[in-house]
């Protein structure tokens, strides 16, 4: 602004010297390379040049107001203006070490905000680390333990009051309650267990005591076991017709068409009560009443 006013007084009284000397100021710009002055006809009216080599070197036409950077250099027109009209303009033309300073700076200022939030973003990330991460990979590690031995009463240890601690709440609550089922369930089981052995023993202890001879096959009419009385009843030992199909080994001829009705029967869940004979181990023959049941399970003989 100050070059403009000085230097329409240049123009304004023709005082080419003036406007030398209003350019020579430049000297305390170091960036500043060249400059020049022009008059109303575009003609150079004082010029200026840092490099004295430069100093005979023809300034560019006057041209339009503006600014460019060309072949690495700064260049400003500019127009000079008394009241309202265009008496001049003026050329300064400067190189860019100013603004590759500047720009080494900002990069310079860039670097160290950049370190100093890697740096800050590393104790935020260590600290939380040590509150977030740490609980959360010592809960993984009792998940871990807890399913690959099935040990249901290993608790994860609450080392903070805060969402974590209430998280590590919320898991040793589900190890109570499947702990709890898993006890009851095994209570379960040994009761069931205890059941099933009462009453395995009771019926072995009917068929074994039974005055009747009393003989169990299973759905394919394999003979499964037998008791003292049908050993003393048939003469045959359990060992000796275990795993044998019953039909054909009590009778034979026409009691052998009758075993085999009366196993379809049996089959199909009808009990059987009828008077008949059936054949010893010594091929002689028995009156027997003889009586069959199907024992179903899940409503299968």
């Amino acid at each position: 602004m100050l070059f403009r006013s000085n230097s329409t007084a240049a123009l304004t009284f023709h005082d080419a010297k003036s406007g030398r000397e209003i350019l020579s100021a430049l000297q305390a710009k170091p960036h500043v390379t060249n400059a020049c002055i022009y008059d109303s006809d575009g003609k150079v009216f004082a010029k200026y040049s840092r490099d004295p080599t430069e100093a005979g070197s023809c300034p560019p036409a006057s041209q339009r107001a503006g600014s460019a950077i060309v072949a690495r250099r700064m260049v400003l027109f500019h127009n000079i203006v008394l009241n309202g009209d265009s008496i001049g303009a003026i050329y300064i033309e400067g190189d860019l070490a100013d603004l590759n300073d500047r720009l080494l700076r900002f990069v310079a200022i860039d670097l160290v905000i950049l370190l100093g939030s890697l740096a800050v973003a590393f104790l935020l990330s260590y600290r939380l680390q040590r509150i977030i991460s740490g609980p959360i990979q010592q809960l993984a590690a009792t998940a871990s333990s807890v399913s690959a031995h099935e040990n249901y009463s290993i608790r994860a240890v609450k080392t903070s009051g805060d969402e974590i601690g209430v998280l590590f709440d919320q898991f040793n609550g589900m190890l109570d309650r499947i702990e709890q089922r898993d006890v009851a369930i095994q209570k379960a089981h040994d009761s069931l267990e205890k059941r099933i052995e009462e009453r395995t023993a009771y019926l072995n202890a009917l068929i074994e005591n039974n005055p009747l001879a009393i003989m169990v096959l299973d759905s394919a009419q394999t003979v499964q076991l037998c008791n003292p009385a049908f050993e003393q009843l048939f003469q045959y030992t359990r060992e000796e017709i275990a795993g044998k199909p019953v039909e054909g080994l009590l009778a034979d001829g026409d009691l052998l068409s009758e075993a085999h009705t009366i196993s379809l029967q049996t089959r199909g869940g009808k009990p059987i009560n009828l008077v008949t004979r059936r054949r010893r181990k010594d091929h002689s023959l028995v009156d027997v009443e003889l009586h069959t049941v199907g024992l179903v399970v899940n409503s299968e003989v």
